[in-house]
C-alpha cells in the first residue's frame, strides 16, 4: 500500500521503522541537510541515476528505488525531493509489496494562484527551521502577500496572527500605517467595493477593496471578487484582534528605490521594519540591516530561501532579537 501525503507535519506525526530521501540531486541534499540540524534520521537516499555506484552524500549512502525490497515488512517514510513523482510511484508499485502502510511518501506540493503546481521546497525547510528557530513567530504587517510568505518559510501555519495575508496596499497608505498603527490596525475596515489594481510588469486583477478613512486595502488572488468582499473584510477585522502588540514587525516589498525622505519617514516608525527590494540581479543579498535585495521572481522559482547562501535564519531571528530586545516590542532609537 501507497499512502500519499502533503503535509509535512502530517508525515512526522506517524511513525516508521525507517526514513529514506528519495531524490540525491539539489532539493534532497538541501533537506537533508536540515534534517541533520534537526536530528532527524534517515537510511540513506534513493536515486536511480546516482545510485549504486558505491558514492555517498552527506554522510549517507546512495542507493537505487529496488533496495526497498531489502526492508520487506517495515513501514517506510519515503521524503520524495522530486517534482515529477509518478515515476516513482509506479516504480513502488512494481516492487511487489502488499504490507499495509508500506509506504508513506511525503509529495509537498503547492497549488499556485494560476492553478499550477510547484514543488513547496520552502514549506518543507519551513517545518525545519520552526524546529531550529524555536521561538515565537510575530505579527508581520506587510503591503503585499510577503507576510504570507515568510510564515511559510517558518512553517506558521496559523497565519490569522496577521491582517496582512494576500493584500496589496498601496506606498503612500503604507506609511501611513507604519506611522499609525494603533489607529489604523484596531479600526474596523470597511467594504468599499471592485477596483482594478495593476501590478508591476502589467499583471493586473480585480480586487475586493476595504477603506480605514483614508487607507485602501486590496484582498489579492480572490476567485470571485464580487461574491468575496465581505469575507476579505470580515477576515480582515477577525485578524486585528489577534495582532501581537509586543511582537509586531513592518515587511515591505517594493519593486524600486525607495526615496529618502520616504525611508527616513519609514525610520519614524516606532517598531521594527525590514525593505525586501525585489531586483534583477540573481539571488538575494542583504545590502544592509533593513534592506534586502531579492530577484524578482525568487519567490516563483520553488528555490530555497538558503539559496545563494543567503542565511534565512539568521535574517529572521536578527528580526527577532530586535523585537524582543526593545521594550514591549517597540523598536528603540
Amino acid at each position: 500500500m501507497i499512502n500519499i501525503i502533503t503535509d509535512i507535519e502530517e508525515f512526522f506525526s506517524l511513525e516508521y521503522d525507517f526514513i529514506f530521501m528519495v531524490g540525491a540531486g539539489h532539493f534532497g541534499t538541501r533537506i537533508s541537510s536540515f534534517m541533520d540540524r534537526v536530528h532527524i534520521n534517515y537510511e540513506c537516499f534513493l536515486d536511480n541515476k546516482r545510485g549504486g555506484k558505491g558514492i555517498g552524500l552527506n554522510g549517507k549512502s546512495i542507493e537505487k528505488v529496488e533496495y526497498l525490497n531489502e526492508y520487506k515488512g517495515k513501514k517506510c517514510g519515503l521524503i520524495i525531493s522530486q517534482f515529477d513523482s509518478l515515476d516513482l510511484i509506479l516504480q513502488l508499485n512494481e516492487l511487489g509489496r502488499d504490507d499495509d502502510n508500506y509506504f508513506t511518501c511525503l509529495v509537498p506540493r503547492a497549488k499556485r494562484f494560476d492553478g499550477t503546481y510547484c514543488y513547496d521546497i520552502n514549506a518543507v525547510l519551513g517545518y525545519f527551521r520552526k524546529k531550529i528557530i524555536n521561538r515565537e513567530a510575530p505579527t508581520i504587517i506587510s503591503n503585499d502577500c510577503v507576510a504570507s510568505m515568510i510564515y511559510t518559510n517558518i512553517w506558521q501555519k496559523d497565519k490569522s496572527i496577521s491582517p496582512t495575508i494576500n493584500i496589496r496596499i498601496t506606498p503612500n497608505d503604507y506609511l501611513k500605517i507604519m506611522l499609525n498603527p494603533k489607529y489604523y490596525l484596531t479600526t474596523e475596515l470597511k467594504p468599499l467595493g471592485l477596483e482594478l489594481w495593476v501590478c508591476e510588469g502589467g499583471f493586473s486583477e480585480v480586487c475586493p477593496v476595504g477603506k480605514i478613512n483614508d487607507v485602501k486595502v486590496y484582498f489579492a488572488h480572490v476567485n470571485n471578487p464580487k461574491d468575496e468582499l465581505d469575507k476579505c473584510i470580515a477576515c480582515w477585522n477577525k485578524s486585528i484582534k489577534k495582532i501581537k502588540w509586543n511582537r509586531l514587525v513592518f515587511v515591505a516589498r517594493v519593486h524600486a528605490d525607495i526615496p529618502n525622505n520616504y525611508l527616513n519617514l519609514m525610520d519614524d516608525c516606532e517598531y521594527p521594519y525590514r525593505i525586501i527590494k525585489m531586483t534583477d540581479k540573481d539571488g538575494i543579498s542583504l545590502r544592509d540591516k533593513h534592506l534586502l535585495d531579492m530577484h524578482l521572481n525568487f519567490s516563483e522559482t520553488g528555490l530555497p530561501m538558503e539559496e545563494y547562501g543567503f542565511d534565512f535564519i539568521g535574517w529572521y531571528c536578527e528580526l527577532l532579537d530586535e523585537i524582543e530586545n526593545s521594550k514591549s516590542g517597540v523598536r528603540k532609537a
